[in-house]
Formats: C-alpha cells, sequence, structure tokens
C-alpha cells in the first residue's frame, strides 16, 4: 500500500486514497489536520488549541 510513495509530496493522500480504492479497502478519514515537518510546524502545534490544557479537560 504505501510503497514508492513520494512521502511529503502533495499526491501523497491521492496516492493512497486510489491504491485503497483498487485493493477494496474501506477507510474512514479524520478531519485535516496539518503536517509537523519542520521546527516550525511543531511551534504551530504547541500553540494550537490542540494541545492547550482547555482543550484537554473534561468538560460536564
Amino acid at each position: 500500500m504505501f510503497r514508492a510513495i513520494p512521502w511529503s509530496a502533495p499526491t501523497v493522500m491521492a496516492t493512497t486514497r486510489r491504491r485503497l480504492r483498487q485493493a477494496g479497502i474501506a477507510w474512514f478519514e479524520l478531519p485535516v489536520g496539518w503536517d509537523v515537518d519542520t521546527p516550525a510546524d511543531l511551534k504551530r502545534l504547541r500553540r494550537s488549541a490542540v494541545l492547550s490544557p482547555s482543550a484537554l479537560a473534561p468538560s460536564a
């Protein structure tokens, strides 16, 4: 499934979807976020609501 895919290229998802369809495999996609490939990306993730304490707090 994942052989010979040019990782970090804009075609990765389209290639993966095509291969899943060709193999007859059903899949589910989560909401789109962003890649964490560089130190700047990691900083952005750390600042995001994804990692904020309030995002992790249980709600009533």
